[in-house]
């Protein structure tokens, strides 16, 4: 994430990914209204339910059920610790092919969260002694058009079916189900990038009229 904030990033996944000027500048705008607007709690909400995790998943609850298969919820300290090293760069910190990388970083977390009072010497202890072990990866992200859609669907899916064999007999993972969504992944794009160069159009054509009245 380099030296942005999650306010910035919260902006730039509103504008796009666009490397020119004028994006920054929008991306500064766009920042400043967020902030007027929503409390550091809540910007922290709209990042954490939206960023890309790995394994196909957007957001801390469906990157705790990819990694870990289960709620966020129900996570211990070392399972929470290794999700937050995931969003700068989830491929980097892989629980398979790069373990002891991904152990390492998970350590400096634990550290932090010590060193800031937010868990005691000895839960740090436990907590960097537990190995890292994650549920097999089903599925890795393509960057298809739609994919929070598809997202979206297996959560629904999940929620209905259950996920694996020992929840239902037609599971999600374990029940061979077939499944046709109303995704036209053509007509997915152009309208994803309809919308965003829409989005660009407004914020560039709309003067900045200051920070609205609290």
């Amino acid at each position: 994430m380099g030296a942005s904030t999650i306010t910035q990033q919260v902006a730039k996944s509103l504008i796009g990914n666009e490397v020119t000027l004028s994006r920054k500048l929008r991306e500064a705008i766009v920042a400043r209204r967020l902030e007027a607007v929503f409390t550091k709690q809540q910007i922290l909400e709209i990042y954490l339910n939206q960023i890309f995790l790995g394994r196909n998943s957007y957001g801390v609850e469906a990157a705790s059920r990819a990694y870990f298969g289960k709620s966020a919820a129900d996570l211990d300290l070392p399972q929470m610790a290794y999700l937050a090293i995931l969003p700068k760069a989830p491929s980097t910190y892989s629980p398979v092919s790069r373990r002891e990388r991904a152990i390492a970083r998970r350590g400096y977390v634990l550290e932090q969260m010590e060193e800031n009072g937010f868990i005691t010497v000895a839960e740090r202890a436990t907590a960097n002694a537990a190995p890292l072990v994650a549920v097999p990866n089903r599925g890795s992200s393509s960057g298809r058009p739609g994919d929070y859609f598809i997202e979206d669907v297996r959560r629904t899916l999940i929620e209905k079916f259950g996920e694996d064999a020992e929840d239902s007999r037609n599971s999600v993972y374990g029940g061979g189900l077939w499944i046709r969504t109303s995704v036209n992944p053509m007509m997915q794009e152009a309208a994803e990038t309809a919308m965003r160069d829409g989005f660009q159009r407004y914020e560039y054509a709309r003067p900045w009229r200051g920070l609205p009245a609290r």
